[in-house]
């Protein structure tokens, strides 16, 4: 089950708090992408990788192909190309994170 999140609250707190916020926001995100894709991956062991410098450049990416997994499957909607959220976690971070939460949302409804 995917959570509703605001996205004026995503975006002010993350950097309110400093990026805190967006780890949380980064494991909570997994569990819920891992469970509703039946995926046998550890959402904690993501958040880990992710702060690793180098080793990051994998939980990102696989946070990337669980959104676009997920998304994929959206009836009457374009599904989130992994690839392209990956890249925008590299170069625009904020917006992959609104963008990725954007698509969660409209899940959860």
């Amino acid at each position: 089950m995917v959570k509703r999140r605001n996205l004026v609250f995503v975006a002010v707190v993350f950097p309110l708090t400093l990026g805190i916020y967006g780890l949380y926001w980064f494991y909570s995100t997994a569990e819920e992408l891992i469970k509703t894709n039946k995926q046998e991956d550890n959402s904690l062991l993501w958040l880990l990788m992710a702060l690793i410098p180098i080793v990051n450049l994998f939980a990102i990416w696989k946070h990337a192909q669980a959104v676009g997994t997920m998304t994929s499957n959206m009836k009457g909607e374009n599904g989130i190309n992994p690839k392209l959220l990956f890249f925008l976690w590299l170069a625009a971070n904020p917006v992959a994170v609104l963008w990725t939460q954007s698509k969660l949302n409209k899940l959860a409804s």
